[in-house]
């Protein structure tokens, strides 16, 4: 029997391993005072948009997209009513929305398009929004769930963003293989 528990164990912590590992950079986009952290491992950076308004990150095989960027609050809108333009805008791009949630100074949008999950969080920034998009294949949730957790969490304007969130690694869940009763413990 406790065999079976370290044999579990160990594969539980060998699969942790993987997002563990992600090493982690920061974006910093002056135009608009806003900073992404974005796992330097599974994308890259492409040049930023010429007018500094933002920077679009891509996976190796090209499948995985992380888009950033600042817009003008030229109509004026609340964040609640960015939010609801958003969500009429995936609607007529066929996007299924699966998951909204309206926070004190965010909004978040999750869904499919066809074979595909996008994840957006959105922010005010100074005389605008700040968004940063995440679209990547449902077949790759597992690869990239932890990353764009991390990222969005993290996401922030001005001196939110800190050096802490920027560089700590998670935590690996600590598991007890010998406790008095041998169960294994988790967290």
């Amino acid at each position: 029997m406790q065999r079976f528990l370290v044999l579990g164990a160990t594969t539980l912590l060998v699969g942790l391993g993987a997002h563990a590992a992600d090493s982690y950079s920061t974006y910093r986009n002056v135009r608009f005072g806003y900073a992404v952290l974005y796992p330097s491992n599974l994308v890259s950076p492409r040049p930023e948009a010429p007018n500094g308004d933002g920077r679009v990150f891509k996976s190796g095989d090209g499948h995985t997209t992380l888009t950033v960027w600042g817009e003008n609050n030229v109509f004026d809108r609340s964040l609640k009513t960015q939010m609801n333009v958003a969500r009429r805008d995936w609607g007529k791009d066929k996007g299924h929305i699966t998951y909204w949630k309206m926070g004190s100074g965010f909004y978040v949008l999750s869904g499919t398009t066809g074979q595909e999950i996008f994840y957006e969080k959105t922010i005010p920034v100074d005389g605008g929004f700040a968004t940063m998009l995440w679209q990547y294949p449902k077949s790759q949730k597992t690869k990239f769930d932890a990353a764009v957790t991390r990222t969005t969490k993290a996401f922030g304007a001005g001196r939110r963003v800190s050096k802490a969130r920027q560089h700590s690694a998670p935590k690996a869940p600590r598991v007890a293989l010998d406790t008095p009763n041998n169960n294994v413990m988790g967290y």
